[in-house]
């Protein structure tokens, strides 16, 4: 009797599968993160090479503007590396990374938001011929991001039933 209640026990303590969904969630959250990890890096060299070859003609913000860029580039790669150990955790199984991939997200779904409405302003203010959206150049991209990554969020919700 003994033996079968231990054999039981260990059935039932071998972790949790994590669905395929959300493992081939977690891939496209490799890449995509990476991608963000290196746009990041890119926002904060590019800034200071261009603006130590511009100069600062008489404008008074090369200093700020650098700051700025450096300060973005750290928040993108630490929202990064915590997209990337949230899904992790999921891949593994683990409940607890929704919401480190899901903080991050949330912040870039308001930031898309508010690149979107400031490109239909501008395409209104300046005159711009823009498309069905209302958007010129750049909101093509805007649009796809926000869209890839809400539907990336309603996948992983839509799993969190089946981890742990």
């Amino acid at each position: 009797m003994e033996e079968n209640t231990n054999t039981v026990l260990e059935a039932n303590e071998q972790p949790q599968q994590a669905p395929q969904l959300v493992k081939i969630l977690a891939i496209f959250t490799y890449i995509f993160s990476a991608l963000g990890i290196l746009g990041g890096i890119l926002a904060m060299v590019a800034s200071g090479f261009f603006l130590s070859k511009v100069g600062d003609y008489g404008l008074g913000f090369s200093g700020a503007a650098t700051g700025i860029a450096i300060a973005v580039g750290i928040v993108i790669i630490v929202f990064q590396i915590m997209t990337i150990a949230g899904a992790a955790r999921m891949s593994k199984g683990r409940k607890s990374g929704f919401i480190l991939w899901i903080i991050p997200n949330i912040l870039l779904l308001i930031s898309y938001l508010f690149a979107i409405y400031s490109l239909i302003v501008a395409a209104d203010a300046f005159g711009v011929a823009a498309d069905a959206f209302g958007v010129a150049a750049g909101g093509t991209t805007t649009i796809l991001g926000f869209i890839i990554t809400l539907l990336m969020a309603i996948g992983y919700a839509t799993q969190l039933k089946k981890l742990n």
